[in-house]
């Protein structure tokens, strides 16, 4: 028990050290400082009709090639001796995404009580690597030239699967777990 304390205690003191001269030396936007803290709200609004080809680009999927429709050739195919796995790829492949992209979008943020709003935003699906994965990727681009969002005027919003952020929670909770500490599961 007082080694799995101390452990914590020093794994917990390096973490803090780490974090208070992670950024030293490093000017970040300011936006950047408010989220190290704070989670903010991003609102974006855009015709309904954008809307819908906005769904309509984005709801594609996988397509399943024809000659290999069953599961059971997907299984002898896994089952030979020497996997063909070029060919157990090209059965799935995401279906080409139609390019989405918008000028009549709006922005509304909000961090700390505070609200700041663009009336000039670009909206497009982002990222040709995850088009496989079940969230997009959106690029959202501020077009005021004399106001930005402290200090930012471009985001790229990727899901989950590419988030490294969403890594390092998995890591730590792991770390955590096997130190047996409860947590909830990442």
């Amino acid at each position: 028990m007082k080694g799995i304390l101390i452990l914590t205690v020093s794994l917990l003191s390096s973490l803090v050290s780490c974090k208070s001269s992670f950024f030293d030396g490093i000017n970040r936007p300011k936006l950047y400082e408010l989220l190290d803290e704070e989670v903010g709200d991003m609102f974006i609004t855009m015709p309904d009709e954008d809307v819908e080809k906005l769904k309509a680009a984005a709801n594609v999927g996988f397509s399943v090639d024809d000659n290999f429709s069953n599961e059971v050739s997907m299984m002898e195919l896994m089952a030979a001796e020497e996997p063909d796995y070029n060919a157990i790829f090209e059965l799935f492949k995401p279906s080409a995404i139609e390019d989405f992209k918008t000028k009549d979008a709006s922005m509304v943020f909000k961090i700390n009580g505070e609200e700041q709003k663009f009336s000039k935003v670009t909206f497009s699906i982002g990222g040709n690597s995850g088009s496989g994965y079940a969230k997009f990727g959106y690029n959202i681009k501020i077009r005021n030239n004399k106001k930005d969002l402290y200090g930012c005027t471009q985001f790229r919003v990727r899901g989950d699967p590419s988030d490294p952020s969403m890594i390092r929670n998995k890591l730590t909770t792991d770390i955590v777990n096997r130190m047996g500490i409860p947590t909830s599961y990442a």
